[in-house]
């Protein structure tokens, strides 16, 4: 468990009393978000925001205000975040031992060399990191929210080369997903996992989902589990999309359409 720092003139400040109680929120969870990172820059896919905070279509008009007063940056096309002074209030005025300067290091070059990056370097450069950015025209879009110490992961399988909406896709998969102990975990690794199954067998998967959910009573496997060995494909079962949320309707229906358009693709 992480803790971070939150001064108590946090709610004084002249930038967030302009703030509605939304965008407060919103700021808040950006600060105190599981997948956070000291330095204020780390992989959060807006779709994460959505389904932790509640705040539903609040979080891109709440991301816009907070960009707006230069409190948080957001690049679309890595889902990186860069809370701007997140880590002078986490560091105690920016204070790194040579471990940590090397840890931050090794941050950034996980981060898929966003834009944001050379942002994070103008701010705190003076601290005196070993790294020099260098801007790439192509990102990489392999989620990458978990810290370089603790991932153990050493799967090197690539991504279905497709342009399946996966985003979309996932939003079915994480609603629908049974909660143990009242909660999901590992939604970094399950994203990753998730863009590994083929568009062609995602009706097969949101199906076996949904079943496995009705099946578990309280007893689910972690999603990771989950896909591991195929094990899903246990559960097959042909979707009812009338149990979905509406957002969840709108997502399913999409793929449904992109699966008619694409009939040629193979598996």
């Amino acid at each position: 468990m992480a803790y971070k720092n939150i001064h108590d003139q946090f709610w004084t400040d002249p930038k967030l009393k302009k703030l509605s109680p939304n965008d407060k929120y919103l700021f808040v969870y950006l600060i105190t978000s599981p997948h956070s990172h000291y330095t204020g820059l780390y992989y959060l896919p807006i779709l994460f925001i959505k389904e932790e905070t509640g705040l539903g279509g609040a979080v891109d008009r709440g991301m816009k205000g907070l960009g707006g007063g230069d409190l948080v940056r957001y690049d679309e096309e890595r889902n990186i975040v860069f809370v701007v002074n997140m880590m002078k209030h986490q560091t105690q005025g920016c204070s790194l031992n040579l471990n940590q300067k090397k840890g931050v290091v090794a941050h950034l070059k996980r981060l898929h060399n966003s834009p944001l990056i050379q942002d994070f370097l103008d701010k705190y450069g003076f601290i005196g990191f070993d790294y020099s950015y260098t801007p790439i025209d192509t990102p990489i879009d392999t989620p990458m929210g978990w810290s370089p110490d603790t991932d153990t992961d050493t799967d090197t399988d690539t991504d279905t080369d497709t342009d399946f909406d996966y985003v979309s896709a996932f939003t079915v998969f994480w609603e629908v997903y049974p909660k143990r102990n009242g909660r999901r975990v590992g939604k970094e690794v399950s994203f990753r996992l998730f863009k590994k199954i083929h568009p062609a067998d995602m009706p097969d998967l949101l199906g076996a989902t949904q079943n496995y959910a009705k099946e578990s009573k309280g007893y689910a496997k972690d999603p990771e589990r989950f896909f591991k060995n195929d094990h899903w494909r246990s559960y097959i079962e042909n979707p009812d999309i009338g149990d979905l949320s509406p957002e969840g309707q709108a997502a399913m229906s999409n793929i449904q359409d992109w699966l008619k358009e694409n009939e040629d693709v193979e598996k």
